[in-house]
């Protein structure tokens, strides 16, 4: 196609007879969140986003869902952002996978600059139905510096039962019945500036 086609000048006045794609798949699902306060460091970085890894776990486990990569994202005091993302070296929708390529990530952030928003996002999502590849080395660290070190194939198993448990607990008691102790409070919240 060239810039010269009788259909360009349609399109440029918003005119596009084609049909419209409605069953496209999601390209990433994730949350984020703007702290009330500021946050320094690693670890309290982690804790803001240990906070997130849950949530995100169970939505790709109710939209049948796995990912094949995961990003962090940060924004700073001073409004710049930066995100780092890495695949997984098997598609998954457990917390446990997700907190491990967090915390593969965060040595790569610079976390010690005043910290305003934190946010996880799943990437590469594939079908829960999807064929696995079997892993020969299962729970092995890859070579590659900062790789993810997964559980391995029966880890894997058990800790997406423990979430789809946790999620049958959520949807019988509510959100707030039961989560991780390292989390803290959900309703743990400092203002901006103190």
């Amino acid at each position: 196609d060239n810039a010269d086609d009788a259909g360009m000048p349609a399109l440029a006045r918003g005119e596009d007879e084609r049909p419209i794609d409605v069953d496209r798949r999601e390209k990433s699902l994730g949350s984020e969140r703007t702290l009330e306060s500021d946050v320094r460091g690693r670890e309290r970085v982690r804790k803001e986003l240990l906070a997130l890894v849950d949530d995100v776990a169970a939505e790709l486990r109710s939209r049948k869902l796995r990912a094949g990569g995961v990003r962090v994202k940060l924004k700073y005091a001073d409004f710049r952002r930066v995100s780092r993302e890495l695949t997984l070296p098997e598609p998954a929708c457990d917390a446990q996978t997700l907190l491990a390529a967090i915390d593969s990530l965060l040595p790569r952030i610079e976390t010690e600059r005043p910290i305003r928003l934190v946010g996880i996002a799943c990437t590469r999502l594939v079908d829960d139905e999807a064929p696995r590849q079997a892993s020969l080395f299962g729970g092995e660290a890859s070579e590659q510096p900062g790789a993810v070190t997964t559980p391995g194939p029966m880890a894997t198993e058990r800790h997406e039962r423990l979430g789809r448990a946790l999620d049958a607990i959520h949807a019988k008691y509510g959100g707030d019945a039961i989560g991780r102790a390292a989390a803290g409070p959900r309703h743990e919240r400092v203002p901006r500036g103190e």
